[in-house]
């Protein structure tokens, strides 16, 4: 019986958690399907009464359409006033073709006018992405994207390549060939550019480090296969969800409506994770639906110039923090890189020390900053684009 009730527990995680559709949320779900083995549900049966079993039933309904309702960590609602984009039109499955732009290399059976389409949206991405970061053109080019006319056959593929994001919105994975998975469907909840401009910056965030000689001297051995920290890579990756206007335009700095939202109410319910926590977080630990609304939130507050005294200067201090975390990194890896196993450790506690490091350069500590920043965030409105900025 234990068993059970501790699989309710986890289902009801998971419907009423926010942003169950997060890492931590996903686990609690794929934790109670485990624990409801077929055993202990047929003597579940035998020894209790009417009520109890209707319960059970109840539950499994609501474990199924849990499931049934699973999508990848790129999950965000944006209203019509925010992104005007119409659903991408069914198409029937075509023969792969491929177009190629100056980065990107899209492969897609969902028809050459998608491939193009895609290409030319991340082109526009990934200069907001450099913008963004302060990050150079990159060396590379050839970054794909596999595009899936229907989700069938996006999921075949990735349970093909042994990837675990079966029912996820889209996703990126660094293993080779390194690429974007993406399904061009009308029937889930994410819009695919919504989820294409998430997982591009992990793409982009991959792809700049193995660039970057400073961090990888040796082609051969890759010492740090990410430039940002795991805070920053969500983060960016849901602010920049935001800048999306319509399928042609980008307007970078505006709000993440779903995230500021809950971020309000993590701070008015003293629920927010702590800000050395969520600077220092690793990239083996577990990311909370709380720790991506804290991420977005500081990834705004950074790029907006959020001063100590609580002023917005518009300022964007991202690039000043990834540059010296980029040269605290390369000091440490030396001409011959470190053991790449070290590489999680490395980056954790360069973030920390690189954050306290900007914000001592504002005249101000990190806990002090920290009060600043949510008293800040609550004066945000997630009802206009911009949450009532005037830069």
């Amino acid at each position: 019986m234990c068993n059970f009730r501790a699989a309710a527990i986890a289902v009801a995680l998971y419907f009423f958690l926010p942003y169950r559709y997060d890492t931590i949320s996903l686990a609690c779900t794929l934790w109670a399907t485990a624990l409801m083995r077929r055993s202990e549900m047929l003597k579940f049966l035998k020894r209790n009464n009417v009520c109890e079993r209707f319960l059970l039933q109840g539950f499994l309904l609501l474990l199924l359409l849990g499931l049934l309702g699973l999508s990848g960590c790129t999950a965000t609602y944006l209203p019509s006033s925010f992104a005007e984009l119409d659903q991408p039109k069914s198409s029937s499955v075509q023969s792969v073709r491929s177009f190629v732009s100056e980065h990107y290399r899209v492969e897609t059976d969902a028809g050459i006018q998608v491939a193009e389409q895609v290409a030319t949206f991340m082109e526009r991405v990934l200069a907001s992405y450099q913008d963004v970061l302060g990050v150079g053109l990159l060396e590379s080019n050839g970054l794909l994207i596999k595009v899936y006319a229907k989700r069938r056959s996006f999921q075949k593929e990735l349970a093909r390549l042994g990837l675990l994001w079966k029912q996820s919105a889209g996703c990126y994975s660094p293993e080779p060939p390194a690429a974007i998975y993406l399904p061009w469907a009308s029937d889930h909840a994410d819009h695919p550019l919504i989820t294409l401009i998430h997982e591009g910056t992990h793409q982009f965030a991959h792809r700049a480090a193995l660039d970057n000689p400073l961090l990888n001297p040796d082609p051969s051995k890759i010492s740090m296969p990410v430039i940002l920290p795991f805070w920053l890579n969500e983060g960016v990756a849901q602010f920049m969800e935001g800048s999306i206007v319509t399928a042609e335009q980008l307007e970078v700095g505006r709000i993440n409506p779903a995230r500021l939202s809950h971020l309000q109410q993590l701070i008015r319910r003293n629920k927010l994770p702590e800000v050395t926590k969520l600077v220092g977080h690793r990239y083996d630990e577990p990311f909370s639906g709380a720790d991506y609304s804290a991420a977005w939130g500081l990834t705004f507050a950074l790029y907006h110039g959020l001063a100590g005294e609580g002023d917005w200067t518009g300022e964007n201090l991202l690039p000043i923090y990834l540059a010296e975390l980029t040269a605290l990194l390369a000091d440490e890896t030396g001409d011959d890189g470190f053991i790449s196993a070290q590489w999680v450790d490395r980056l954790s506690s360069a973030s920390l020390k690189v954050f306290a490091n900007v914000m001592q350069r504002q005249g101000v500590s990190l806990s002090d900053w920290d009060a600043t920043w949510h008293a800040a965030m609550l004066d945000l409105s997630p009802d206009v684009p911009l949450g009532g900025l005037s830069n």
